[in-house]
């Protein structure tokens, strides 16, 4: 059974993604702030070493060592040198206070230092935190000048891009109005002949729940409520994840974060085919067939790619969805449960909105591994089409992504893009070079504790 798309591996690259090195021009270093930055932690390096520190880690002073007033003049050393950093990048205070800590004399302003394990930050905390383009990432070090030095040297060369990052404040209301649309839907549906109730799931329903499930990622990011409410946000998600009918908001979150922390890594990013799938679905009929697919292979391909241990708000995901699914069961019967089942998998399926699926990652263009989308299915999707810039800046909601590429042209106009994603589907299925093989997969370094 050979490949006769072409392809017989995927396209293994050694490079990071190149989402990192734009999202630091971008946001560019100042020399001023980095002036500021050199001298703050020359200031303290200064006033808190007490005695000889014989391993390139921070310490904290022993307790002989501990004067009080000592500590608290240190204290208010580093929180004065962390205002003066967050203050030349316009950010606002964290809501933390800093501990007094010890630097040896080997660390250096170009690293970011070990923390003891008291006070420890994993290599794949410091390796989110230093590529976000916000705290997106939650700070739970008890050494929280972390959160200082991550974004200390950096100023926007295009402040207005920072600006955007904030809660999409209609987000909210948009998806209650199509959960309370899906239920609706699902009262209407109960004196619908069968024929007709799959027409309407796939031509109405089949948007509506694709559209929620893009929703979902887009909260998944926090934008709804905001980082300072993660709780609220991942509730939120449940409450869009109703009309879907199969628990998924509180999955996708907890393996969304690795396809943006470790784009195409091999055995971390789910999003990328499994090689069985690249060896089987190689001609066009198989690789239609995989498109109807695409939902369960999507659902289960993290149980065999990446398994994870089921998180307690999976299960509050899962009984919050069967006591919907009951209710509506129980109330109108059984065909608005199938109704609202066939508009998951027929709208996830072969439906011009799945283009998105093979447009956002899958290589039409060698050397390219993400491309974006600006047609007029992006009003449906939350944007979903400008890809090239959410994964530039995650924490940058949906509606707010047109405004990075309006701000900042010179970095996208450029790049390839699609113009439509119904031609995607087309071309990836008659097109022998396109297939499940047709992506970029990379080596990453796994970090000693995932998050």
């Amino acid at each position: 059974m050979g490949n006769s798309a072409g392809r017989s591996d995927f396209e293994w690259v050694y490079t990071d993604q190149p989402h990192t090195q734009r999202r630091k021009e971008m946001l560019a270093q100042c020399p001023v702030a980095r002036l500021c930055y050199v001298v703050s932690w020359k200031v303290i390096f200064t006033y808190t070493v007490t005695r000889p520190v014989d391993s390139p880690t921070l310490r904290a002073p022993s307790a002989s060592q501990k004067d009080p007033e000592y500590t608290g003049c240190i204290e208010w050393l580093m929180q004065g040198s962390a205002l003066l950093l967050l203050g030349f990048q316009g950010l606002e205070t964290p809501g933390w206070v800093c501990g007094s800590v010890v630097f040896s004399s080997e660390d250096s302003v170009h690293t970011w230092p070990q923390v003891e394990k008291a006070g420890r930050c994993s290599l794949a905390h410091r390796a989110a935190c230093r590529d976000a383009d916000t705290l997106d990432y939650s700070l739970t070090s008890p050494v929280c000048i972390m959160g200082t030095v991550i974004l200390s040297g950096r100023v926007a060369k295009y402040p207005a891009i920072k600006a955007l990052m904030r809660p999409d404040p209609h987000i909210k209301w948009t998806v209650t109005g199509m959960v309370l649309a899906q239920l609706l839907a699902c009262w209407l549906a109960r004196g619908l002949a069968w024929r007709w109730l799959f027409f309407w799931a796939y031509a109405f329903g089949g948007c509506v729940n694709h559209s929620l499930t893009l929703a979902i990622h887009d909260i998944s990011h926090n934008t709804a409520f905001g980082t300072g409410r993660a709780a609220c946000n991942r509730w939120f998600a449940i409450f869009a994840n109703l009309p879907i009918g199969l628990p998924y908001a509180a999955s996708f979150k907890k393996y969304h974060v690795d396809h943006h922390r470790y784009l195409g890594g091999d055995g971390l990013d789910v999003d990328v085919p499994t090689r069985f799938e690249g060896w089987l679905f190689c001609t066009p009929a198989r690789k239609l067939l995989w498109l109807v697919l695409q939902p369960f292979f999507y659902s289960l391909r993290p149980l065999c790619v990446h398994p994870k241990a089921v998180t307690r708000m999976e299960l509050c995901n899962a009984l919050v969805q069967l006591a919907a699914d009951a209710t509506i069961y129980a109330l109108w019967g059984l065909k608005p449960m199938v109704y609202l089942l066939a508009s998951s998998l027929l709208g996830l399926g072969l439906h011009p909105i799945s283009g998105h699926f093979v447009a956002e990652h899958y290589m039409f263009l060698k050397g390219h591994e993400t491309y974006s989308y600006y047609g007029p299915l992006n009003w449906i999707t939350f944007n979903v089409g400008y890809h090239m810039e959410h994964h530039d800046f995650p924490s940058i909601p949906g509606c707010n992504l047109p405004l990075v590429r309006k701000i900042a042209p010179e970095y996208y106009d450029h790049l390839p893009q699609h113009h439509s994603w119904v031609k995607v589907l087309w071309d990836f299925v008659f097109d022998d070079s396109l297939g499940p093989f047709a992506r970029v997969k990379r080596v990453c370094k796994l970090a000693e504790n995932r998050l």
